[in-house]
Parts: C-alpha cells; sequence; structure tokens
C-alpha cells in the first residue's frame, strides 16, 4: 500500500539567528571575507616577521670565526692526506665532519681520532682560544699544541693530547 505525502498541517516555525556573546577583545568583521582571505592579516604578519627574525638568528649563529677559519684551512693545508678529512670547500666549517662549534661560531671541539692524517700542525692552531675537546689519536703528526691542548679535557680532567 503506497502513502500519499501529504503538506504539514502547519507551517514549519520560523527560525530567529542565535545570539552567542563574545569573548571581550574580539569582534566579528564588518563584511564577510573573501575565500581564503585572513580575517586578522596582522597575525600573519606577526608570524611572518618571527619567521624571519628566527631564520637571520640561525644563520647568524651559523657564521664561524674567521680567526677559526683559517686555522682551519691552514691544517688543511698542512697535512699530506687533507683530503681523508672530506672537508667540502664551499660550506660551513661548523657543518664539516669531525669540526663542532659553539654557538658563536668557534670550534670547540675537533675528533681526528683514526683519521689517517699525516702533517705538521700548523702554529695557528694552537690560537683556536675555545677549543674544549681535541682528539687525534692513531695519527702520524707533529707540531706545537701547547696552546690549544692545555685547554681541552677528557672526560672532566685536564689533559694535554
Amino acid at each position: 500500500m503506497a502513502r500519499s505525502m501529504a503538506p504539514p498541517s502547519s507551517p514549519a516555525p520560523c527560525m530567529a539567528p542565535l545570539r552567542l556573546p563574545m569573548p571581550a577583545g574580539r569582534h566579528m568583521p564588518a563584511e564577510p571575507t573573501e575565500p581564503g582571505r585572513p580575517v586578522e592579516p596582522i597575525r600573519s604578519v606577526r608570524l611572518l616577521l618571527l619567521i624571519a627574525a628566527l631564520a637571520l638568528l640561525q644563520a647568524a649563529a651559523a657564521a664561524i670565526h674567521p680567526a677559526d677559519l683559517a686555522v682551519l684551512h691552514n691544517l688543511q693545508r698542512s697535512l699530506t692526506n687533507a683530503d681523508v678529512l672530506a672537508w667540502p670547500a664551499d660550506t660551513d666549517p661548523c657543518a664539516w665532519p669531525h669540526i663542532s662549534c659553539d654557538r658563536a661560531g668557534r670550534v670547540n671541539n675537533m675528533d681526528l681520532k683514526n683519521a689517517g692524517l699525516a702533517g705538521r700542525l700548523p702554529p695557528t692552531f694552537a690560537t683556536l682560544d675555545v677549543l674544549e675537546g681535541l682528539s687525534l689519536q692513531n695519527n702520524s703528526l707533529s707540531g706545537p699544541l701547547l696552546g690549544a691542548a692545555t685547554r681541552c679535557t677528557t672526560t672532566g680532567r685536564r689533559r694535554a693530547v
């Protein structure tokens, strides 16, 4: 048996707009915004400025100290087999293998143990004045180490390597 759909006997109740209280300091835009357009463009600008500032700080922190860079280049030139280090010429030395830097871009650790290096350490090597860790075991190196080695630590004790 088929039922027939008859219109309702009474009209649907009228819907009134719902008004909710807004938090203090907030308001709805006077006009509807276009799709994809932010309601609060100032927030977007602040976010972009924050990202740009952080990028600049990171770039400034990563720049190596020029004196430390000169020491690393002198070391590389003084070794008879510097290619073993695989230090690319066009990158930041703080990202090189075997080298670590502090936040100021100063070389604070060199782990060159078992690298098979041969040659003479340049006199400028002793000018790495924030060097805290230095590992040179199992290499054939010679040269002055006094300034750099007296600042280095091994397992919490000061010791020349």
